[in-house]
């Protein structure tokens, strides 16, 4: 027992020292030297990428203060530690924090570099880390969640927070926002979106949402407001079990399943996305056609309705 405590204090103290040597140096880094070693290093990826250091990101984070100063220069360095790749983590983070910088984003720098933390206590996360610095300024620019080669996820409006979770995790909170999935060349959309994003699963837990059926034939006629959801970011779909479906065609709505997928079809009338599919509940048409009355439960298929039975009855 003795000497389990022992090795535990033993590491404890080589952490922290490592931690006061890696503030030490920033505290003594030269700032022109540093960045003068940042555009070396990104003329190796390309010399724009060069050119963006030296004419965009070196003035304006020279005319910070020394104590943001000092917080970058250690947390490249800490990431450096890690092994990082510069061309995506380390260029990805300058990137993300000139764009703070540039918008005057004090709250969200202090709340990003809290998350950021939980990678440098965790040097075995150096592909997490990666993943997520690569895309730091498409997330503050234009709330990017996740990219992938099948799909990209954005959330349009609402709001973003940076938040961590209680083992210290990186989590993205959004609030009534609209969220985007752009594939195969053609995009769906999700309003009045909040849930949380976990950016080491790459998913997201939604709490509430709401689908209509633009650019179906039925853009007038159904609305359906999601109930609680996940989606698997590396793809361009997801399910919502808890669903309700409003229409202009009855007036008590429908429980049931509701289906998001990105469909490439420019014609309206052939468009099978988004879906419902009633799961109990009956409805009653008068006059679907001339003397036709339909009394069933309800399928939509983006532009094509179907009946089915329901509560253990025919249509």
């Amino acid at each position: 027992m003795k000497i389990k405590l022992r090795a535990c204090a033993l590491l404890w103290m080589c952490l922290s020292a490592t931690a006061w040597a890696q503030e030490e140096v920033a505290e003594r880094e030269d700032v022109p030297t540093f960045l003068k070693e940042m555009e070396r290093k990104a003329g190796e990826v390309s010399s724009s990428e060069a050119k963006w250091v030296r004419k965009t990101f070196a003035p304006s984070i020279g005319g910070e203060g020394d104590d943001r100063q000092r917080e970058l220069i250690a947390t490249v360095r800490d990431f450096e530690q890690m092994r990082v790749r510069f061309s995506t983590a380390i260029l990805g983070y300058l990137k993300g924090a000139h764009w703070l910088v540039a918008n005057a984003d004090g709250k969200r720098w202090n709340d990003w570099h809290r998350q950021l933390e939980h990678f440098k206590s965790n040097p075995k996360s150096r592909k997490d880390a990666e993943a997520f610095l690569t895309h730091a300024e498409a997330l503050f620019s234009s709330g990017m969640l996740r990219m992938s080669p099948a799909a990209t996820w954005h959330m349009r409006t609402g709001s973003l927070d940076l938040s961590v979770d209680e083992e210290g995790k990186p989590l993205i909170v959004c609030s009534n926002g609209m969220l985007v999935c752009l594939s195969k060349g053609d995009s769906t959309r999700v309003m009045n979106v909040s849930g949380t994003y976990n950016p080491l699963t790459n998913r997201f837990y939604g709490r509430s949402g709401s689908l209509n059926w633009e650019r179906t034939t039925n853009a007038e006629t159904f609305d359906v407001e999601l109930g609680t959801f996940e989606i698997r970011m590396k793809g361009s779909s997801f399910r919502a079990d808890s669903a309700q479906l409003k229409s202009t065609l009855f007036d008590q709505p429908l429980e049931g399943m509701a289906t998001v997928k990105v469909q490439k079809e420019r014609n309206e009338r052939k468009r099978t996305y988004p879906r419902f599919e009633s799961n109990s509940g009956r409805i009653q048409l008068n006059d679907i056609f001339e003397n036709v009355h339909y009394d069933g439960g309800l399928q939509v298929r983006g532009s094509q309705l179907a009946g089915m039975g329901s509560d253990g009855r025919p249509a």
